[in-house]
């Protein structure tokens, strides 16, 4: 069975690129390009892994974080936030959240990949 990767970014291209990749890989790919929609397809979805954008309208990634750590199902699945804001307190401040990982913007498909390896158990 495929490891399930949802990805929540508000950039369509960025979506369709990294879903394709992801797909590619060999993993089952979900998308949401806000965060409503993410948060009402996370307990349908069940992913085994979240990629999230911090700048997001509305709610950012840190919040999505936090309020994705208080459902039950998602306390133990890793979260990698993604942003173009790299700091040691952008950092800090994803941990905080419930981050996982951290991956800085702009990252090339096998940067991901590798911090996705890093983070999700390898099926046998």
């Amino acid at each position: 069975m495929k490891q399930k990767i949802l990805i929540i970014d508000d950039e369509p291209d960025l979506l369709t690129y990294l879903k394709t990749f992801l797909e590619d890989q060999g993993y089952e790919v979900c998308c949401a390009g806000d965060v409503q929609s993410a948060l009402k397809m996370v307990p349908s979805e069940k992913p085994d892994l979240v990629c999230l954008d911090i700048m997001m309208p509305i709610m950012n990634g840190y919040e999505v974080c936090a309020q994705l750590r208080l459902q039950d199902k998602m306390k133990d699945v890793p979260i990698i936030l993604l942003s173009s804001a790299y700091t040691t307190d952008t950092v800090r401040q994803g941990k905080i959240a419930g981050g996982s990982g951290y991956v800085a913007k702009p990252f090339t498909p096998g940067e991901l990949v590798t911090e996705i390896k890093k983070l999700l158990p390898q099926n046998v």
